[in-house]
């Protein structure tokens, strides 16, 4: 019986987008996974001491590694490239036998190194002759090895990654020349920066939140600092790890708006409560009216690959729900209270309208599944809503009758927090909020379930019943529409035409 090998290959292309450009949300996750290998290169035996850590950050015009152009220089006084750094920056992911996660969690996927072509404007818009460089040196002074990551010679060197040794007064070293102690500088040519307000906004909410976790990092030759926690609202767990800070957001444009999950440990933010939502939060923790953090253990290595979320593994974890619990025992109440709690449908005549609205979804395509395709509950007993016939009240319960037991969203004097409704073939959870004057029915930018509708002061509400009713109806299709067509807005359109279409059918 004859064999063949087959080689896997690395390509240009899997590297630029799979790696990088597509990986990442923006420039800014990008720099910060770059921080972070500079920050485990400063800190010995895979220990978070982050008094150890100091990442310095430049742009530099005509760096010869990027001459007509400004380049971005990420330089950390740490080891240097060892032997065992080596071999682990061209593993991709974990290797056989790796025990796993060190720095607290800060070295995760082993995949980060590969973003620096995220911040060069040729290869975000798609050129895989450039890249990225490293130059680094693991001695106090002497030669210093230079790397070209470059995503199309990886691919004609068959994935190899060649090092150049150079002098440490090469040409090559730019404001490095000269340069003593270990280091290593990445070398970023085209910048998707171009001065250094823009790096120190990316930054600043993604440096540790505790000042007594932050490292040395400059920018500029400045030192950053983190914004100074919140502390309307200030809950420590008994005996325990947990720390949460809130406060209500005063601004709505503000797009930081919401609560972030923090690690305790390197004082990094993980996961969006905005993102994972009222699928997997109790009300109000997922509402972008609130801002804070909550800290806790091991957040980090559970963190997704998306950076705003944690893992589906760890969602369906016992720590998972014991962190839920505890969420809903202590920290809803104090939430709830920033808010006012006051966040119901009313009974003014734009929200008869969106009562109705949800009535005529419910005959059209059915009540919510269970869960909504959601992952979590959201009410204990269903929204109560008056019927047509103004005759009383009936519930909509996506558990079915019976249902007991702890609930995320639970509903309170039979008012609803927030409403899910099926649209079409799918369920989207409707929050009313105070919003721009101009607009009805907007979707989250961080979580496309949910869908804000305005709370009052809609200045282009019609005043006859049937009117309104009507443009209840386009608005929110419309909202639903954007919500799985962002990018598309004939593909809106249409599903709003298609949606009203099954609405008439329905009479």
């Amino acid at each position: 019986m004859s064999s063949e090998i087959w080689q896997l290959k690395l390509t240009a292309r899997h590297i630029l987008e799979n790696l990088a450009t597509d990986l990442y949300k923006d420039p800014g996750d990008c720099l910060a996974e770059l921080i972070r290998n500079g920050l485990c290169a400063c800190m010995p035996e895979g220990k978070w001491v982050p008094k150890l850590g100091h990442v310095e950050i430049f742009l530099v015009d005509n760096h010869p590694l990027g001459p007509k152009s400004k380049s971005l220089v990420i330089l950390d006084h740490g080891s240097g490239f060892t032997q065992p750094a080596i071999r682990l920056y061209c593993t991709i992911g974990p290797a056989i036998g790796d025990p796993g996660s060190g720095h607290s969690g800060a070295a995760q996927k082993r995949i980060g190194r590969f973003s620096g072509p995220g911040l060069n404007q040729k290869s975000v818009d798609g050129d895989i002759s450039t890249g990225f460089y490293i130059l680094t040196r693991t001695a106090t002074e002497g030669p210093v090895v230079m790397v070209s990551m470059i995503p199309e010679k990886i691919e004609l060197q068959n994935g190899a990654i060649v090092a150049e040794t150079i002098s440490e007064t090469s040409a090559e070293l730019g404001p490095q020349k000269g340069i003593k102690g270990s280091f290593t500088a990445i070398v970023v040519p085209n910048s998707v920066f171009h001065n250094y307000d823009q790096i120190r906004e990316a930054l600043m909410w993604r440096v540790p939140r505790k000042r007594d976790l932050m490292y040395r990092l400059e920018v500029g030759g400045k030192q950053i600092v983190a914004p100074p926690l919140a502390d309307k609202v200030v809950i420590t767990q008994e005996d325990g790890p947990i720390e949460t800070y809130l406060d209500r957001l005063d601004d709505r444009d503000d797009l930081n708006g919401g609560i972030w999950f923090t690690d305790a440990n390197t004082g990094l933010r993980v996961a969006s409560a905005r993102v994972l939502g009222p699928q997997r939060l109790p009300y109000p923790l997922w509402k972008p009216d609130l801002i804070g953090d909550i800290f806790g253990r091991d957040f980090l290595a559970n963190q997704d690959t998306a950076r705003a979320s944690f893992s589906s593994r760890y969602l369906s974890s016992a720590a998972w729900r014991r962190l839920t619990t505890y969420l809903v025992g202590q920290v809803v109440p104090k939430a709830k209270s920033l808010l006012g709690d006051d966040d119901v449908i009313g009974r003014d005549p734009a929200s008869k309208s969106l009562i109705s609205f949800i009535e005529r979804c419910n005959h059209v395509w059915g009540k919510p599944d269970s869960n909504g395709g959601c992952g979590g509950i959201l009410f204990e007993d269903g929204p109560r809503v008056r019927s047509r016939n103004g005759s009383g009240t009936h519930t909509t319960n996506p558990e079915g009758k019976g249902t007991r037991g702890p609930q995320l969203n639970p509903n309170t004097n039979g008012k609803p927090r927030v409403v899910q409704v099926r649209i079409g073939d799918r369920t989207f959870v409707l929050n009313k909020r105070p919003m721009d004057p101009r607009i009805y029915a907007e979707v989250d930018i961080a979580n496309g379930q949910v869908i804000h509708i305005s709370d009052g002061g809609y200045i282009a509400m019609p005043t006859t019943r049937e009117a309104r009713d009507e443009h209840v109806i386009l608005k929110v299709l419309e909202a639903a529409g954007q919500a799985i067509y962002s990018d598309n807005p004939n593909e809106v359109r249409c599903f709003v035409a298609e949606r009203r279409k099954d609405f008439l059918k329905s009479k």
